[in-house]
């Protein structure tokens, strides 16, 4: 139409880039206000998790770019690909509708195609529901981010609850002391040693940040164990955190090298530690004095039932310390595993309902008509409304794939910039629960839908009898 009033392709192209540039700004600088209000929850759940009270709130020129600038940039390619197929066009073909018929026959074809894969009593509604394909697109995205909060919501609920059991499992000390200098052991006393200083790592080149070097002897307080039992180490063995094997792939029987102030050497890997410190490494104590030139009963730490006077000169940390450490993390994963669901469920329930809300506009029309030959508005339902559900039950189906890669990846990067420990988890019934939900939610949009259709139903009745 504007073609035909005499605008030119590129006066038309200005007009819906400028239009979706000021409504994008309006909404994103909305949304990043609301979000910079509502980060103190998140940042005080970190603060308490990671105990790092340095971190603040602000604004940098990463968020502006990458809150505002970019998704603005990525609306108006959006626009202007939507223009060129109407720009390249002839104002002939748009007049007419030549160019549409032609390409509301193919799909069709393709319609016909698809729709053998789906039931038959479902054959009509899937050809409506898969006509549009931004419809399309956004049933995919909702159930995507659907799937992808709920399985990570379980995921911290599940893992934490499992770290937390395996991080107290074989300590039986009261207190962990450590001291500023080196000293040694009294063989006539039961507190059980270790020595802790810091280390790099690598494989094959490749750096894997420092940890926490502990060299301990077998001892009563604390023993490192696998699902299998408790591990015994030897000369150039070492037994590294779970953290570390999940993150870069590493198991029983590879090589690595560790780097301290004092040595470099290269260990092999005797077992993934179950009950360890998340971001520690272990190895047998008289190994290490040695591979350090100095005594063989030299420490900087101990774990014993009782505090002595001594003890004091040292950083005593007491087991109900550590206990009260790991709950704090427990509380935060959950925290953050409640708002990954309720975040699910409100993005899962608005895009449903622009879903159907888009396809109500489009069929209010053939609404009117069907009330005007009779039909009923459970009739209607069936036949325009609730057509979406045979494709969100398929969808949901080939998404779980997807899903749990993403999530996967996800934790990977959480744990590698937090320096924690979250392991991927989940479960048939955590798949069974999210599908309900989903479907729960449908129906209850669905209802919203059925709402208004009995009203324009109604209206349409008092319509025919004026």
């Amino acid at each position: 139409m504007y073609r035909a009033l005499g605008f030119t392709k590129r006066q038309i192209t200005a007009i819906y880039l400028t239009l979706t540039t000021i409504i994008s700004l309006i909404c994103l600088v909305i949304g990043l206000a609301v979000g910079y209000y509502y980060s103190k929850i998140l940042l005080t759940n970190y603060q308490i998790s990671y105990h790092i009270q340095s971190v603040v709130r602000g604004l940098s020129v990463s968020s502006l770019f990458i809150g505002i600038i970019l998704p603005i940039l990525l609306f108006c390619l959006m626009t202007y690909l939507a223009t060129r197929l109407y720009s390249q066009a002839e104002v002939t073909n748009l007049l007419s509708g030549q160019g549409q018929k032609k390409r509301s026959i193919k799909v069709l074809r393709l319609l016909e195609k698809a729709t053998k894969f789906f039931p038959a009593k479902y054959s009509s509604s899937s050809k409506l529901a898969l006509r549009n394909p931004f419809s399309l697109l956004l049933v995919l995205v909702s159930i995507y981010s659907f799937l992808v909060l709920v399985v990570m919501s379980f995921s911290l609920h599940l893992s934490s609850s499992h770290v937390y059991q395996l991080q107290t499992a074989a300590r039986r000390y009261k207190y962990e002391v450590t001291f500023p200098e080196q000293r040694l052991d009294d063989k006539s006393s039961d507190n059980q040693y270790f020595f802790k200083t810091k280390a790099k790592l690598s494989v094959n080149s490749k750096q894997l940040g420092q940890q926490d070097l502990v060299a301990l002897d077998e001892g009563p307080y604390f023993q490192l164990q696998t699902e299998d039992g408790i591990i015994q180490l030897r000369k150039d063995e070492v037994a590294i955190n779970s953290r570390l094997a999940e993150l870069y792939n590493l198991k029983a029987g590879d090589k690595f090298r560790i780097q301290t102030k004092d040595f470099t050497k290269t260990l092999t890997i005797k077992a993934i530690a179950t009950n360890e410190n998340t971001n520690s490494i272990y190895l047998e104590r008289s190994y290490f004095n040695e591979l350090n030139d100095q005594s063989a009963t030299t420490y900087n730490g101990l774990w014993s039932q009782r505090l002595k006077t001594k003890s004091n000169e040292g950083q005593v940390e007491t087991y109900e310390d550590y206990v009260k450490e790991l709950q704090n993390a427990n509380v935060s994963n959950r925290t953050s595993a409640v708002i990954n669901q309720v975040l699910g469920v409100v993005f899962g329930s608005l895009l449903i309902f622009l879903v159907l809300l888009l396809n109500f506009q489009d069929n209010t029309m053939n609404f009117i008509y069907l009330c005007k030959l009779g039909y009923l508005p459970k009739e209607i339902k069936h036949m325009l409304t609730n057509i979406y559900l045979p494709l969100i039950v398929i969808t949901f189906l080939v998404l779980i794939g997807p899903s749990i890669i993403t999530v996967k990846q996800i934790l990977k990067v959480l744990s590698l910039q937090t320096r924690d420990y979250l392991p991927f988890s989940t479960n048939l019934y955590v798949f069974v629960y999210a599908f309900l939900c989903l479907l729960v939610l449908y129906f209850l949009v669905l209802a919203l839908f059925d709402l208004k259709l009995k009203a324009l139903f109604r209206k349409t009745e008092l319509g025919k009898r004026l």
